[in-house]
């Protein structure tokens, strides 16, 4: 025995959690847990509840407070957003004893079993209750704290209770579904964009980190086109997610261009690479088809779950003529295409991916469409979407993948020079208006990335913000961002100051 030292702790679970270094996870499962065919070092613990385990853990081991998401459980199956009271009773505990008390994040189940795999420790406990499993993230020990003097020492903090009422907090992991489709998307999505080289070339290693730390922080929406470098996001997000159950999952790509070999005459337009493709405007029905075949190949993969039709818009076609003739064909073809590949059950949700409001609002008149992506037109800088599109979503069931949500860029970087907005430098007016809103935040003590990212989503018809990232570290920020608390005071300042629409509806 020594001092200090909670008697479930033995030599060997001691032992591996002095080795385990700043990143290695722990998991602390319950008797239900396939703890043996899954563990690289399997700790038994079986006289234990899992919170008197998780009280001895605590008691010596710092969380990580370098990732957003130190501390996973396992999603209830079929239920997402259901809380169980196993895990109420951790949350409870993790609150009293690591500053911070940082979010447990529940991880969807085939998702955290892969976590698990991979994990430093499994400490198999007796505990009975389901959904009893929690995986930890170690942190580390600062300088200036002696190893003998407890990490958690007692911070004062506020009640959870008490902090909901003063903070709203967004769920990155929250299940929403998906307009009219039988489909549930997580609040934050994964955009492959810049993984086609948009703008600057993303080695591989990078593109396959970020893809893999999205799927593992339980993201599980996937957005990619053939678009994005002639077919390069769509290899490499295909390449990620071949290694994951296929269920675990939503996949979502786009038609409206099919490619032909351009070896030494690639356009590369706005692509600092890809592949050596060129693409085939073509909104026809066989278009279409030749554009979902083309897109099962690059990904390698049997099904895509959303079909949306692609660039219908005057952003992309220069004019409102040719906008407008390019829709047409695109009901006349494409439109047929995804109706039909709905109906056999190849795609579970169709759309439209455009650039403007208007358009969206005219597709979502013409046709049965269950959800759209409009890019960069609801955002915390333009709500335009509310004069007629949003309305008619809520009218017709039709849910909204927001992308775009920094307006390229500037709600993202603050409105200093060079700073993007729709692709191109941000003018003047726009800047003005983005340094007066990020001054709003700043007096919140909240950064303009994490309003800009939360506030699409309290829209009832948003089901989820898509964004593009290239690194691992840029998709946990995102993560981050959503996840920051925000008083409901900045949302009422935003009005006040005629900054937000005052019927746009605000977080909390």
């Amino acid at each position: 025995m020594l001092l200090g030292i909670d008697p479930l702790l033995g030599p060997e679970c001691l032992a591996a959690l002095r080795a385990m270094g700043h990143g290695d996870s722990l998991v602390l499962a319950d008797a239900n847990f396939p703890a043996s065919s899954s563990a690289q070092r399997l700790i038994r613990m079986e006289g234990a509840s899992l919170l008197s385990a998780l009280r001895a853990v605590l008691s010596v081991l710092p969380i990580d407070d370098f990732e957003p998401a130190p501390l996973s459980s396992m999603q209830v199956v079929g239920k997402p957003d259901a809380v169980p009271p196993i895990l109420q009773d951790m949350q409870l505990l993790v609150d009293r004893m690591v500053p911070g008390a940082p979010r447990i994040v529940p991880v969807e189940r085939f998702g955290f079993y892969e976590l698990a795999r991979r994990a430093y420790a499994i400490i198999a406990t007796g505990e009975r209750a389901f959904y009893g499993n929690l995986i930890l993230r170690k942190g580390v020990i600062p300088p200036d704290l002696h190893p003998a003097s407890p990490p958690h020492a007692s911070i004062p903090r506020l009640h959870p209770t008490h902090r909901s009422q003063l903070m709203t907090v967004l769920k990155p992991l929250s299940q929403r579904k998906l307009g009219s489709s039988p489909l549930h998307v997580t609040a934050l999505g994964v955009g492959t964009a810049p993984l086609g080289d948009l703008y600057q070339r993303v080695p591989e290693r990078d593109a396959e980190e970020m893809l893999r730390s999205g799927y593992e922080l339980g993201l599980r929406l996937f957005d990619t086109a053939p678009l994005y470098g002639s077919g390069l996001a769509e290899h490499r997000t295909g390449h990620e997610l071949r290694q994951r159950p296929r269920d675990s999952f939503v996949l979502s790509s786009k038609v409206g261009r099919h490619y032909r070999v351009a070896p030494g005459h690639k356009d590369y337009g706005n692509w600092a690479g890809g592949l050596e493709f060129n693409e085939v405007l073509d909104y026809s029905y066989d278009g279409a088809m030749r554009s979902f075949e083309q897109s099962l190949l690059r990904l390698g993969l049997a099904r895509i779950d959303v079909l949306l039709i692609h660039d219908v818009d005057v952003h992309t076609h220069k004019s409102r003529q040719e906008a407008d003739r390019r829709f047409d064909q695109a009901m006349e073809g494409a439109y047929r295409a995804l109706v039909e590949l709905r109906r056999n059950g190849d795609v579970k949700a169709i759309g439209v991916g455009v650039n403007e409001a208007d358009m969206c609002a005219k597709f979502a008149r013409a046709g049965d469409f269950d959800c759209m992506l409009l890019a960069g037109r609801y955002t915390l800088l333009e709500q335009g979407a509310l004069d007629e599109f949003l309305p008619l979503c809520e009218q017709k069931d039709i849910g909204v993948l927001a992308g775009g949500v920094y307006n390229s860029g500037i709600l993202a970087s603050g409105p200093g020079q060079g700073a993007k907005y729709n692709y191109a430098e941000a003018p003047a007016a726009v800047r003005d208006r983005v340094a007066k809103l990020d001054e709003v935040c700043r007096a919140h003590g909240v950064p303009l990335a994490a309003a800009a990212i939360q506030f699409p989503l309290a829209h009832p018809k948003v089901s989820s913000v898509v964004i593009g990232a290239i690194s691992a570290a840029e998709i946990r920020q995102n993560f981050e961002l959503m996840s920051q608390p925000i008083p409901p005071a900045l949302w009422r300042d935003l009005k006040a100051q005629g900054l937000v629409r005052a019927e746009a509806p605000v977080p909390g």
